[in-house]
């Protein structure tokens, strides 16, 4: 699959607007519902969103070990 200059802009675009997104839907919750659980071993809203935080951190991590190693194999 071939990725193009558009494509590559459209994705980064969506990614970068992610967290607004987020925050938006986050004010749309009352308070109080944000602890709320839909059920025995479910997330709250709350989880979810911390949830998202942790995976941005560790997503970070591995893009830049992937980077890391790019740059380390030699051109061919």
């Amino acid at each position: 699959m071939s990725v193009t200059s558009a494509d590559r802009k459209a994705f980064l675009d969506r990614y970068e607007a992610g967290p607004a997104l987020l925050r938006q839907a986050w004010d749309e919750v009352p308070a109080e519902a944000r602890q709320w659980r839909p059920g025995p071993g479910r997330w709250s809203a709350h989880e979810v969103v911390v949830h998202c935080a942790d995976s941005e951190a560790y997503a970070h991590t591995r893009i830049r070990r992937n980077l890391a190693a790019w740059r380390a194999v030699p051109a061919s």
